[in-house]
């Protein structure tokens, strides 16, 4: 565990580790200038790496860049690769996950506070039940996060997910502002669909490839009635 609740920590580096039969592989818990790189992670229950600034929800600046997730046998379809639930600055560069619920998972606790600039970039998530990517808020009537790019991404979804990318929506309000979805590789789409997005503002879908896996179903591109103010160009849906 990298800091806690009432003491922070700053740049540390956790690389070239296996952590094996964990529920958690790496907390971080008020972390900033961190480095999680070069890591194996094998049947992690609940998470592989978890994220959290409860002392302030828009602190972090860190890395969690080309690791290894894998759930299998009894954990196949559990837990989550990389579970963020605050900390602003974050980038999620080049990983590769398999067979579990999420890739990557911002479970936002933000409270009534801004947090902002999330980069998730170049990774491949692959047989995941719930999806590879998806950014969910806790709470229906505070907490709000800006700057957001998801870029480039290979990803893949198990039969009856909900989509390629989730960006679930916040009971009627618009949570999410500024946020580009461009180049993405989305793959094994059937009952859900490959982008789904509520709940956000200024928004840009650009340049992604959407696939279904011969069980047609669900939309290439679904856009809530909470979201507004966006451009949805250059996209392919197969």
């Amino acid at each position: 565990q990298l800091g806690g609740i009432t003491a922070s920590n700053s740049e540390s580096t956790v690389s070239g580790m296996r952590f094996l039969s964990c529920k958690v592989g790496v907390e971080c818990i008020n972390a900033s200038a961190t480095h999680i790189e070069e890591n194996d992670f094998f049947q992690c229950s609940n998470s592989g790496v978890r994220i959290s600034g409860p002392a302030q929800v828009d602190a972090g600046d860190s890395w969690v860049r080309n690791n290894f997730f894998l759930n299998h046998s009894e954990l196949v379809g559990i837990g989550t690769n990389i579970n963020h639930i605050s900390g602003g600055g974050w980038k999620i560069v080049s990983n590769k996950g398999l067979t579990s619920q999420y890739g990557y998972l911002l479970n936002a606790v933000f409270g009534d506070h801004v947090s902002s600039s999330y980069l998730v970039h170049d990774n491949s998530f692959e047989g995941m039940t719930v999806a590879p990517i998806a950014l969910c808020n806790t709470s229906t009537t505070e907490g709000t996060l800006l700057n957001v790019k998801i870029s480039y991404n290979q990803l893949a979804a198990a039969p009856g997910a909900v989509a390629g990318i989730w960006i679930a929506a916040s009971a009627a309000r618009k949570w999410i502002s500024k946020i580009g979805i461009t180049g993405n590789v989305i793959n094994n789409v059937s009952s859900g669909s490959g982008i789904n997005m509520d709940g956000a503002k200024t928004l840009l879908v650009s340049g992604n490839v959407i696939g279904e896996n011969g069980t047609p179903g669900g939309y290439g591109i679904a856009i809530g009635a909470n979201s507004s103010d966006g451009l949805i160009t250059g996209n392919v849906i197969t």
